[in-house]
């Protein structure tokens, strides 16, 4: 009996000192349940404006919905935020506000008690509807009893990064690497590797075209240079210049790439901790059914 008590022991110590996948990952979370707004809420006017679709992240590597323990996954914690420009709280719920990726698409409906404070955040986990998935185009709707008074199309977009209005309500809508969960949007952006592509091409054809130019017989430049391998015919005038005035091309300069930053995170700390933590539960199970098959040979023998 000593034995089973100290593996109870382990069991709770394991529990109580595993901190959760989404505070190892260095952010918040969200519930799937609306919390509770203060003051007198009132139905919002299904007019453009009202609401703004704030923020999304589809591709979540680690823990958003409050919900879910040491784990993630694609459905459960891809969310959406929204946001109240007014100075009034909104009952949505009661409007049957809802999502949808375009005409004819399902329609996720705000759950029961659905609030937005004034100058507030909702945050909604619309893929833990089914019907909603099945349909989910790279469009996403906002819409007040059937009227759209919002509407977004989303890019593709990396793990762990979400597609944000900045400032909160902007027009203008930006990729950033640190989400903010039902808070304040935040820009942070990856270096771009088009931009970064360009600009190395951009030096490497002001190189050749410097290394191609010519100089004539009396030392002087030219002006005339060798474009794409052809010689331009004023450069030829019938007499060999001395040897001491032929400038040699001089060797193409090496560009290194310049490394573009990763755009897939790397993988968070909650994947190890979840790792160990299901090891020593096997461990600790393996222990237990020994413990308990040794007590019951003990029972038979007396």
């Amino acid at each position: 009996m000593r034995f089973l008590a100290i593996i109870g022991g382990l069991f709770l110590v394991l529990g109580l000192t595993t901190p959760p996948a989404y505070a190892a990952a260095g952010h918040g979370c969200a519930s799937p349940i609306p919390p509770a707004v203060p003051g007198t809420l009132i139905n919002p006017p299904a007019q453009h404006g009202i609401l703004f679709l704030n923020e999304i992240l589809l591709a979540p590597h680690s823990t958003w919905n409050c919900t879910e323990q040491n784990t993630y996954s694609p459905v459960n914690d891809a969310w959406v935020e929204l946001y109240n420009p007014q100075n009034q709280p909104f009952n949505l719920y009661a409007v049957h506000a809802a999502l949808d990726s375009g005409p004819g698409t399902n329609a996720f409906y705000l759950p029961l008690g659905a609030a937005i404070a004034a100058h507030g955040f909702l945050t909604l986990f619309p893929r833990s509807n089914q019907l909603f998935t099945a349909t989910e185009t790279s469009t996403l709707r906002l819409s007040i009893a059937g009227s759209v008074i919002d509407e977004v199309s989303l890019p593709a977009l990396p793990e762990e990064q979400s597609y944000a209005r900045i400032p909160d309500g902007g027009s203008t809508w930006q990729i950033t690497t640190t989400p903010s969960i039902s808070a304040k949007n935040v820009l942070t952006t990856a270096s771009s590797p088009s931009s970064t592509t360009a600009s190395q091409a951009s030096s490497s054809n002001d190189s050749a075209n410097t290394s191609a130019r010519q100089v004539d017989p009396s030392g002087a430049q030219s002006g005339k240079a060798i474009s794409n391998g052809k010689t331009q015919a004023g450069l030829l005038d019938g007499k060999q210049p001395g040897w001491d005035h032929i400038a040699t091309p001089a060797p193409p300069t090496m560009l290194a790439s310049a490394p573009t930053a990763s755009v897939i995170p790397s993988s968070t700390s909650s994947n190890a901790l979840d790792l160990l933590h299901k090891l020593l539960l096997t461990l600790l199970t393996l222990a237990l059914a020994g413990a308990l098959f040794w007590c019951s040979k003990l029972f038979r023998l007396t």
